[in-house]
């Protein structure tokens, strides 16, 4: 599906690069190229060439990649300290209805910005040495609206290099930096990946409550000084109390297996101990379980705050599931890491203007923005209606208008596969002539 022609730069495009425009204008970027950026990843093109031809507003494509060049890595990071700030500042309006969320996200066959991306970290394939991203959000408890707040590229442990750090200590580096910036210590929701006891001990040590999906696999005490068992039998005769599902939908599969929006709750302090150390730490587990009569759970869940309560585990997490909503809406929708670059900038620079998109969309008062948990899919899908019906108003009522004549030449046939031109090759002989 081809872009939209933009004939304008769309009006939210224009607010979103307002807030950093002053960060960029010092490295001598025009105000244009930053929008041009950002109109590329909401409108969905991976190249230069194709938002080009589409959007006669933009400079040419060797301008837009000569400025991308001049985006280092020092005015990337001022970029996104001011755009935490941003979060930062809507997050202290209720700070109890927030959460931090932390996962990892494979990037997907169809995106090509990390593949083949030169020899940066002398890597030959690509621009990071792993193929995973770790992501730290925050989640709003009612809404169920995530904001991203940073990312770190996992790097994979390669014979003959310094050793590369594990995902969780990643983790503990993007906590120590948003603790500095001045966010409070919300609650950590994480997936099974994230827990080892080494890291729940950092996570204590720091001053943070956290929920983690346990590995069915795990050995537990129930006593310091028992003998460790599996966590079926540790709540073999555990009293299960039913909560609710936590789900939007409940399927007509669900109502007629007798689930009906409900989940039935075992909950048990135990000790699980580290492989490294051979020390035992005390946490809540919860065990979350279909049925009253089913006799192991298909999953379980622990904190380091006893006093927190089993329901309260199993909310957590179903509220975890909301970093792979934003996942698929920064994949799908803002073409995020879809830009193909053979530098470290580029790489960066179109995994950051996504952020900044989402951030905008969520905490700005717009008319694209309908409820609070209005998909993220459904505002740009909104935005691209809305600035189609702007460019026929627009070509209709300014038929002579230089743009559009800019416009018709870069989509000029003659030029389907090379760069789009701002007029034809005879005419810029003539004009060289004069």
């Amino acid at each position: 599906m081809a872009l939209p022609v933009i004939l304008c730069v769309p009006r939210v495009v224009r607010k979103i690069a307002d807030c950093y425009k002053d960060i960029v204008a010092k490295e001598g970027i025009p105000y244009s190229v930053l929008c041009a950026y950002i109109a590329m990843s909401l409108f969905g093109n991976s190249s230069f060439s194709g938002f080009c031809r589409y959007a006669p507003w933009t400079y040419c494509c060797s301008s837009l990649s000569e400025y991308m060049q001049k985006l280092s890595k020092i005015v990337q990071n001022r970029v996104m300290r001011r755009f935490r700030t941003r979060v930062l500042k809507h997050i202290k309006k209720s700070p109890n209805e927030w959460i931090f969320v932390v996962d990892t996200t494979k990037k997907p066959s169809h995106i090509a910005a990390l593949n083949h991306c030169g020899s940066w970290r002398e890597s030959s394939h690509n621009a990071f040495f792993g193929l995973n991203l770790l992501v730290i959000a925050v989640v709003n408890v009612r809404t169920c609206v995530s904001l991203p707040l940073d990312f770190l590229p996992c790097e994979k442990i390669k014979q003959g290099y310094e050793k590369q750090n594990t995902a969780w200590e990643l983790v503990l580096k993007l906590l120590d930096k948003l603790v500095e910036e001045g966010f409070p210590k919300l609650n950590i929701s994480q997936d099974s990946w994230f827990d080892g006891v080494e890291f729940a001990n950092k996570l204590k040590d720091r001053g943070f409550t956290y929920e983690t999906e346990l590995k069915s696999s795990r050995l537990v005490k129930t006593h310091p000084n028992s003998s460790r068992v599996s966590l079926k039998d540790a709540f073999a005769d555990e009293k299960k109390i039913a909560v609710k599902a936590f789900t939007r939908e409940i399927g007509h599969e669900n109502v007629s297996k007798g689930l009906q929006g409900k989940k039935f709750v075992a909950e048990k302090i135990l000790y699980i101990k580290s492989s490294k150390t051979k020390k035992s730490i005390q946490v809540k587990v919860a065990a979350i379980y279909n049925y009253q009569s089913e006799k192991e759970a298909f999953a379980y869940y622990f904190t380091n705050d006893i006093s927190k309560s089993g329901a309260w585990l199993w909310k957590m997490s179903r509220l975890r599931w909301n970093i792979e909503v934003l996942f698929r809406d920064l994949k799908q929708n803002l073409d995020w890491g879809n830009f193909s670059s053979h530098e470290e900038s580029g790489a960066y620079l179109f995994l950051i203007i996504p952020f900044l998109i989402v951030v905008h969309l969520r905490i700005e008062k717009h008319n694209y923005k309908t409820k609070e948990d209005t998909s993220i899919g459904a505002m740009v899908s909104r935005i691209q209606h809305d600035e189609t019906i702007r460019t026929i108003d627009f070509i209709l009522n300014n038929r002579c208008h230089f743009l559009i004549e800019k416009l018709r030449n870069r989509l000029d046939p003659k030029f389907a596969n090379r760069k789009p031109a701002n007029m034809a090759a005879e005419d810029r002989k003539l004009n060289n002539v004069a």
